[in-house]
């Protein structure tokens, strides 16, 4: 799909890196607040996953 010459520019790659880091963190806080909306808060899975819903329809 895209050719592999192109991450050769370090300025593609770096802002791939760095979208990549951001994605990654924003779902690892997205997992802990589920985890800590059961665990903690005592919400079930379902009231959970309603009270994330607006979060993941960014």
């Amino acid at each position: 799909m895209v050719p592999l010459k192109v991450f050769q520019n370090r300025m593609f790659s770096g802002a791939n890196l760095l979208t990549l880091l951001l994605y990654g963190a924003l779902n690892v806080g997205l997992f802990i607040l589920v985890l800590n909306l059961v665990q903690v808060q005592g919400y079930s899975q379902l009231q959970a996953g309603l009270a994330t819903l607006p979060l993941r329809c960014y």
